[in-house]
């Protein structure tokens, strides 16, 4: 037995989410773009908007190495005057998910080689973003260490 959320939208079944080994399951119903007379809505959708319906979970397997992400139905598009009805019950029966992917680990014996890789990333994403959003004092003493770090290395060479 295991939770299951047995989900409708207009009175027709989209999917009865339920797996044996999850630790999460969720429906998530969005909105997203122009919502209200005051927003601005997003770069994406201008003054329109979208309603979204999705469902999804996460294993939690004893080893955690088989541990996956998983969808049941495809995201679907909801309009306005759609009722979505989510039941929550116990059963041993629940759909097949119809999309898995593993879950990615950041822990256990590779944390050095996470945390490099992170710090890597980290780095990129400031060496982009204080060019572009930085003061002048900021950029001044970013290139400063670049011009060091770069005089550094010819010397190396």
């Amino acid at each position: 037995m295991a939770v299951v959320l047995e989900i409708e939208v207009n009175g027709r079944p989209f999917a009865v989410a339920g797996h044996e080994a999850l630790c999460v399951l969720h429906v998530n119903v969005s909105a997203s773009g122009k919502l209200g007379a005051e927003s601005t809505g997003t770069r994406h959708r201008g003054e329109d908007y979208e309603l979204d319906l999705h469902a999804g979970g996460l294993t939690a397997f004893p080893d955690r190495q088989r541990d996956q992400h998983l969808r049941w139905g495809p995201r679907k598009r909801l309009v306005e005057g759609d009722e979505v009805r989510i039941r929550i019950c116990n059963s041993s029966e629940f759909d097949r998910p119809t999309d898995s992917s593993p879950v990615k680990r950041y822990g256990g014996s590779n944390d050095a080689i996470s945390e490099r890789r992170q710090f890597r990333k980290a780095r990129e994403i400031y060496s982009h973003l204080i060019l572009k959003y930085g003061s002048k004092r900021e950029i001044a003493a970013f290139v400063t260490r670049k011009l060091v770090f770069l005089r550094g290395e010819r010397s190396r060479s």
